[in-house]
């Protein structure tokens, strides 16, 4: 795991059984996002694609151009080193997108038509520390509350299904490693147990274009989360008012990228608790938060 501005350091072992001649090796540093999506709307297919770089560096270790070197049987090696520029977003990836890096080593031999290429994927971690900004400096110690009533008719009760929720949450941003602490009640307004699931999501919106020989169309988006952890409390009883005193409900896993994915254009990332319940066509409530990495 690398942080911008990191050196990335190595080393390359060539292993010949035989003599060989080497027209170059070279080691590769690359980082960049990439997005795809497909839409189909009517039967037409559209692809939203983009892509930008972060870092693109080449080390030449052994030959280069018009210098051949003869390597001996056994093992060689050389060490390498790139930095990182300051601001590398986040590793990221997901289904729509990516932000990737990697150090590749590229061999070409002499009397071998085909290149000899390895490669290694490695992560970046983008430290935010929300504290050091005004803006979100408060949310650190401001409680996250909401209060919500819902009404729907319920095949499950007799007549209306009332839910009401006031839900306060400890905070309303939070680090890798934090506890997440819910206080608060849920009342059942009907008349059949139901299951309340709280879900600590992440939203990510890709944006891309579609184009072809003659233009390219607007940026547009593609939005989808996933969940990163939940929490379910016993059924809720029939008419029961369900209090919640310091739960712990979720703990911010280690490494998770920082709200927005600072210093990328390509990818947005939000993060929101969802609580649902079961059974009841009630809109699910989402709570937004932010997340920062550890100060």
């Amino acid at each position: 795991m690398y942080n911008p501005g990191d050196d990335v350091t190595g080393t390359i072992s060539l292993h010949a059984e035989k003599e060989v001649k080497m027209k170059e090796v070279t080691v590769l540093l690359a980082g960049w996002c990439e997005t795809r999506w497909v839409s189909d709307s009517g039967g037409d297919q559209k692809v939203y694609k983009a892509k930008e770089e972060y870092c693109s560096d080449k080390l030449t270790l052994w030959g280069g151009k018009d210098q051949e070197v003869g390597i001996a049987i056994g093992t060689h090696q050389k060490e390498f080193r790139f930095q990182l520029p300051t601001n590398c977003p986040s590793s990221y990836e997901s289904k729509n997108g990516h932000v990737y890096y990697m150090v590749q080593v590229l061999c070409k031999i002499q009397g071998i038509l085909n290149d000899q290429w390895e490669s290694k994927r490695f992560r970046v971690y983008d430290k935010v520390d929300l504290s050091a900004n005004r803006d979100y400096a408060e949310l650190l110690l401001r409680p996250l509350h909401v209060d919500e009533e819902q009404e729907n008719e319920s095949c499950l009760c007799l007549g209306k299904a009332t839910l009401q929720a006031d839900l306060t949450f400890d905070k309303s941003a939070y680090a890798p490693g934090d506890c997440i602490y819910l206080n608060g009640h849920i009342f059942n307004g009907c008349d059949k147990a139901l299951e309340c699931t709280f879900t600590l999501k992440q939203g990510a919106t890709c944006f891309g274009r579609t184009s072809d020989l003659i233009s390219v169309s607007e940026l547009k988006s593609k939005e989808k989360s996933v969940g990163l952890s939940s929490w379910q409390p016993p059924k809720l009883t029939p008419r029961e008012t369900r209090e919640f005193k310091n739960e712990e409900i979720f703990t911010i896993a280690e490494n998770t990228q920082a709200s927005g994915l600072r210093n990328c254009n390509l990818i947005e990332l939000e993060y929101y608790i969802e609580v649902s319940i079961s059974s009841l066509n009630l809109t699910d409530i989402d709570y937004c938060v932010t997340v920062q990495t550890k100060p």
